[in-house]
C-alpha cells in the first residue's frame, strides 16, 4: 500500500533540473494541477519569466544596464536596413524600391528584415523617422561648426552651409517622399506628422544655434523666408539646372537677412560657450 502511494506520487510530480546559461533551473511539474514552479534564486511564474525576457528587444539586458551582444546586433541590423532604404530611395526612387531591394542592399535576409519590420508600413514609418533624425543631425552639426568662435552670427556663412546641405541625399530623398506622398496615402499618413515634428525640432534647433538672431522681431519671418526660398530653389536646380539664378538669389537673401536682423546683429553677442 505504501509502495503504491509512493509510485503515484512519483507519477504526479516530476522534478527536472536544467542547466541554462549560468543558472541551475529547478522545474517542478505537477500534471494534476498544471502548476510550474521555477527556481532561479527566487520563485517566479512562467509568465513573469517570459515577460522579463521579452522586454525591450526580446533579450534580457545585463544587470548593470549595458546592452547585450544580441541587443547590439539587433540594433545594428535595424540601422543597416534603414540606411539601405534611404540609399534605395535615393538611387532608385521611392516608387521603384521594393523590400527585396532594401534587404539586398542591407546585406540581410528578407526574413531578418521582416523580423524588425513585419509590414511595409512599419518600414516606411521607421525610415522616415530615421531620415528626419539624419537631416536634423546634419543641419545642427554643420551650422554649429560654421558659427564656432563667432562673436556675432555669421549670416553669409550660415546660408552657404545650409545651401550645401540641400544637395545631400538626405534632403533629396525627403523631397522624393514629399512628391510621392501626393498619391500614396500610406506614405502620406506617415510623412505628414513626421514633417510637422521635424519642422518644430528644426525651428527649436535654429533658435539654439543662433541665440542672438532669435531675439530679433524678424526671426520667425526670416526663418520661413530662408527655408521656403532655398528649399524650393534646390528642387528647381535639379530640374532646370543652370537656368536657375542661384547665385543671384543667394546674394539677395544674405542682404535681406542682414537687413532684417539689424536690430541684433553687431549689438547682441552670442553667449560665451555657445560652441
Amino acid at each position: 500500500m505504501h509502495d503504491r502511494r509512493q509510485r503515484r506520487g512519483e507519477q504526479n510530480e516530476l522534478n527536472v533540473h536544467i542547466l541554462r546559461c549560468d543558472h541551475l533551473i529547478h522545474l517542478r511539474i505537477d500534471p494534476r494541477r498544471a502548476r510550474y514552479n521555477i527556481g532561479l534564486g527566487s520563485k517566479m511564474s512562467i509568465r513573469q519569466n517570459h515577460a522579463q525576457r521579452s522586454e525591450g528587444s526580446g533579450m534580457p539586458a545585463k544587470q548593470d544596464g549595458r546592452k547585450t551582444w544580441q541587443q547590439t546586433k539587433s540594433e545594428n541590423t535595424r540601422t543597416l536596413v534603414l540606411d539601405a532604404a534611404v540609399r534605395c530611395f535615393y538611387e532608385q526612387g521611392y516608387a521603384n524600391t521594393t523590400t527585396e531591394n532594401i534587404a539586398a542592399v542591407a546585406g540581410v535576409s528578407r526574413g531578418a528584415m521582416l523580423h524588425h519590420f513585419p509590414t511595409r508600413f512599419e518600414l516606411i514609418r521607421a525610415t522616415v523617422e530615421h531620415l528626419s533624425k539624419q537631416w536634423l543631425d546634419i543641419y545642427e552639426a554643420q551650422e554649429v561648426e560654421t558659427q564656432r568662435g563667432a562673436v556675432y552670427t555669421r549670416i553669409e556663412e550660415g546660408i552657404d552651409a545650409y545651401w550645401r546641405q540641400l544637395s545631400t541625399p538626405t534632403f533629396i530623398v525627403f523631397q522624393e517622399l514629399m512628391i510621392a506622398a501626393r498619391t500614396d496615402k500610406e506614405l502620406a499618413k506617415v510623412l505628414k506628422p513626421a514633417l510637422e515634428a521635424f519642422e518644430v525640432a528644426r525651428y527649436e534647433t535654429t533658435k539654439r544655434i543662433f541665440p542672438d538672431l532669435a531675439l530679433s522681431e524678424a526671426f520667425s519671418r526670416a526663418n520661413y523666408l530662408t527655408r521656403f526660398l532655398l528649399d524650393g530653389m534646390a528642387v528647381s536646380c535639379r530640374i532646370d539646372g543652370p537656368k536657375v539664378p542661384a547665385k543671384k538669389m543667394l546674394l539677395w537673401l544674405k542682404r535681406e537677412l542682414r537687413r532684417s536682423f539689424q536690430d541684433v546683429l553687431g549689438r547682441v553677442e552670442r553667449p560665451t560657450g555657445q560652441d
